[in-house]
């Protein structure tokens, strides 16, 4: 079944600009010029910009090719990679969250308040992070309750579809997923530490999927948002080098993608902005 999926992604993969590109869109001198740079990336060639909004463009890129490839996929390992494209549903569940519109299948019309919200995730895979956030968000009237919640609720849904996969496709699929949650709880721990001064006993409760990984994360440190990215690039990276024809593979290519177009689009904004300089020693995806 991956025989035909990897080859391509291999292909796009070349198509990703190398640090060297980046430094350059970063010392533009104008929009202008960043955009003429643009042309030459290679990416662009194969999704061309048709609109001014770069950001929401590229991710509607990274989406739409994510279903290109659902459909390339038959059952029921299109179980599990749907279940995976459920990231998209928890992007714009949190951006509704802050009083933002979806961008790719939830929430797209209007900002719904907190209530409304709600019921629309009743009897889905989402109803339980959501009851269990809103609980924490009306003690503290903090959204990040909810956001963290949600995201808690992400990873169990992933590694429980996993079944779906055959045997030596789970096994090596659910070492990258333990690899990133991980990642994940180490920046959560991080930013409720530091952010919000709390005591290990009272994170713990926020990390998610703690008792899977509990031998793991006994003795977890905090990761600021450069070290995460870096070391997230990085395990990605390999995997979808080391790990070909699988799954794991696979999701790690989409994630490449979407830290590679979110890279062009903090460039531009940086550009826009006048902060581009602060971004130069920021960019990840040097590989």
């Amino acid at each position: 079944m991956y025989y035909s999926i990897y080859p391509r992604l291999r292909v796009i993969f070349t198509y990703f600009p190398d640090h060297k590109t980046k430094r350059s869109l970063i010392e533009a001198e104008s929009l202008s010029e960043f955009k003429n740079k643009l042309k030459g990336i290679k990416l662009l060639s194969r999704f061309p910009l048709e609109s001014d909004d770069l950001r929401q463009f590229l991710n509607n890129q990274v989406f739409d090719f994510s279903m290109e490839i659902l459909d390339m996929l038959k059952k029921p390992v299109s179980i599990f990679f749907n279940d995976f494209l459920r990231i998209y549903e928890l992007q714009d569940i949190k951006d509704a969250v802050y009083g933002g519109a979806g961008n790719f299948l939830l929430f797209q019309e209007g900002t719904p308040d907190l209530e409304a919200i709600g019921d629309t995730l009743a009897e889905t895979p989402w109803e339980e992070g959501w009851k269990q956030g809103y609980k924490r968000f009306q003690n503290s009237g903090n959204r990040m309750d909810i956001e963290f919640s949600l995201e808690a609720n992400y990873y169990p849904i992933l590694l429980n579809s996993l079944d779906n996969l055959s045997w030596s496709d789970k096994r090596i699929t659910e070492n990258f997923i333990r690899q990133w949650v991980i990642l994940v709880n180490r920046l959560w721990y991080y930013r409720l530490s530091r952010n919000y001064e709390l005591e290990d006993f009272e994170i713990r409760q926020y990390l998610t999927a703690f008792n899977i990984f509990s031998e793991e994360m006994d003795q977890i440190k905090g990761l600021n948002k450069l070290e995460f990215a870096d070391k997230f690039y990085q395990l990605c990276y390999n995997t979808f080098k080391r790990e070909m024809y699988t799954m794991a593979s696979i999701l790690a290519f989409f994630h490449i993608f979407r830290i590679e177009v979110d890279s062009i689009s903090s460039i531009y904004k940086g550009l826009k902005y006048n902060i581009r300089k602060k971004l130069i020693n920021n960019v990840v995806g040097e590989g």
